[in-house]
C-alpha cells in the first residue's frame, strides 16, 4: 500500500508540476506579449517625444522671430511718428504763413481797389455783367485767392 501510495502522490505530483508548467509558460507568454506591447508603447511614446522637441524648437525660433519683427514695427512706428510730428510743426507753419499770406493779398487787394477807385461790390457786379462766360466760371467753387484775383483782374479789364 505504500507504494501504490507513493506512486500516486507521485502521479499528482507530476500532474501538479505538469499544471504548473501550463500556468508558467502561459504567464510567460502574457509576459511577453505584454512587454512588446509596452515596449511597442515606449517607442511611440520616444516618438512623440522627439516630435514634440521638434514642434517646440519650431515654435520657439518663430517666436524669437516674432519677437524681432515686434520689435522692428515697433522701431519702425516710432520714426513714423517722428516723421508725423515733424509733419504736423510744417504744416502748422505752412498754415500760418497761408493766413499771412491771405491777410497780405487782401490788404494789396483792398489798396489796389482803392487806388482804382472802386467800391464796395458796384464794379464787381458791373464786371459780372458785361461777361457771361465770365458769370458761369465764377459760379464754380473757388478759393478765397482765386475769388480775389479774378475779381482784381477783371476790374482792371
Amino acid at each position: 500500500m505504500k507504494l501504490t501510495d507513493v506512486e500516486s502522490s507521485f502521479e499528482a505530483a507530476q500532474k501538479d508540476l505538469s499544471s504548473l508548467h501550463r500556468r508558467l509558460a502561459e504567464t510567460e507568454d502574457d509576459h511577453r506579449v505584454k512587454e512588446l506591447t509596452l515596449r511597442a508603447a515606449l517607442e511611440e511614446a520616444r516618438q512623440t517625444e522627439y516630435q514634440l522637441n521638434d514642434e517646440r524648437r519650431r515654435l520657439e525660433r518663430s517666436l524669437d522671430e516674432a519677437g524681432t519683427r515686434l520689435i522692428e514695427s515697433k522701431l519702425r512706428l516710432s520714426a513714423a511718428e517722428g516723421c508725423v510730428s515733424a509733419l504736423q510743426s510744417q504744416l502748422t507753419e505752412v498754415n500760418s504763413r497761408r493766413v499771412e499770406t491771405e491777410t497780405q493779398l487782401a490788404s494789396v487787394v483792398s489798396s489796389l481797389r482803392r487806388f482804382v477807385g472802386v467800391g464796395d461790390g458796384a464794379a464787381v457786379t458791373r464786371s459780372k455783367s458785361l461777361s457771361p462766360r465770365r458769370s458761369a466760371a465764377r459760379s464754380r467753387s473757388r478759393s478765397p485767392l482765386k475769388g480775389h484775383c479774378n475779381t482784381m483782374f477783371s476790374l482792371c479789364l
